[in-house]
């Protein structure tokens, strides 16, 4: 009996420890993972936005001009 109690007094402690550190990774990966997603979200936008707001600051006569060098393109690629 002396022993189990010895035993479970030695070793439980560790053993909780490394739970308790298991845990702490497994919360460290999901918030890691988690803003690893939330940066490719805003990078996203930050690229839409980016490519709005090119796209307003064009006059008609170079929309016109990159419109017929994509048509151009989709042509030689046929």
């Amino acid at each position: 009996m002396q022993l189990r109690e010895n035993w479970q007094n030695t070793c439980n402690p560790h053993f909780e420890r490394a739970q308790r550190l298991k845990r702490i990774a497994e919360e460290i990966q999901k918030a890691t993972k988690a803003l690893i997603i939330a940066g490719s979200q805003t990078r996203d936008e930050e690229l839409r936005q980016c490519n709005t707001f090119m796209h307003q600051r064009m006059t008609a006569g170079q929309t016109r001009c990159i419109n017929s060098l994509g048509r151009w393109w989709q042509h030689c690629r046929a």
